[in-house]
């Protein structure tokens, strides 16, 4: 015992001064931000492309050119269930906290796109929602609908135990904006615009604070 708590003090012992590196974090990207790229093409499939190492896209609506006009463009993703402490190599959940709230409790999160035409390039908001799961009743509980009554009378009924009914509800959680600077983050860096911060900081270290001026602002000549 005393062996394995050695082992992880050790652990321990090299993580935490290394999660330093990360307390000071840079400005929080704007959303929805500028990309300065008029190529409706590389901007959309370098979108999708991120969008897809997080959630299943189930809308797809490409920025098109009509009647000399470039039409906005959406993307809506399938609703998937968050990832848990189990399952390190998903990206939907930031913090450590989200991870554990996600292993205790049904979780799911989607995302939705928006590509707007604009001067010298495209405006890209990007909104992650997070809901609840809303169930009725506990799930699999030991005591409920299938518990059979003795204190009434002799005459035996059977009451069968069927399926559970699926939850038919969520319960809205509001917007993960740290998922959205993530994913932004990762698109900036797929469209050569920036850094991959967000990618490098491990799971199990604290997320620093973001400073109060954007990283990217909307118009190319307010960058920093």
């Amino acid at each position: 015992m005393r062996h394995q708590f050695g082992q992880i003090l050790l652990v321990i012992s090299f993580v935490l001064p290394g999660c330093a590196h990360w307390q000071t974090a840079p400005s929080p990207i704007a959303n929805p931000v500028f990309v300065p790229i008029a190529d409706r093409d590389y901007v959309w499939d370098h979108l999708v492309d991120m969008v897809d190492d997080y959630f299943k896209i189930k809308r797809e609506d490409r920025v098109r050119l009509v009647d000399g006009v470039l039409t906005e463009g959406r993307i809506e993703t399938v609703p998937d269930t968050s990832s848990t402490l189990l399952e390190p190599w998903r990206m939907d959940t930031v913090t450590f906290y989200d991870k554990l709230e996600a292993t205790f409790q049904t979780m799911r999160k989607y995302a939705i796109v928006r590509v707007m035409p604009a001067e010298g390039g495209f405006l890209v908001e990007l909104m992650a929602f997070k809901e609840l799961e809303d169930n009725p009743r506990p799930l699999y509980s030991v005591a409920g609908q299938g518990t059979l009554r003795y204190d009434t009378s002799q005459a035996h009924t059977k009451a069968l135990v069927e399926e559970q009914v699926p939850a038919k509800g969520w319960i809205p959680k509001g917007r993960d904006p740290l998922l959205e600077q993530r994913m932004l983050d990762q698109l900036l860096a797929k469209l050569g615009l920036g850094p991959a911060y967000w990618q490098t900081i491990p799971p199990f270290c604290s997320l620093p604070r973001p400073q109060k001026s954007s990283r990217l602002a909307v118009r190319p000549t307010e960058r920093e």
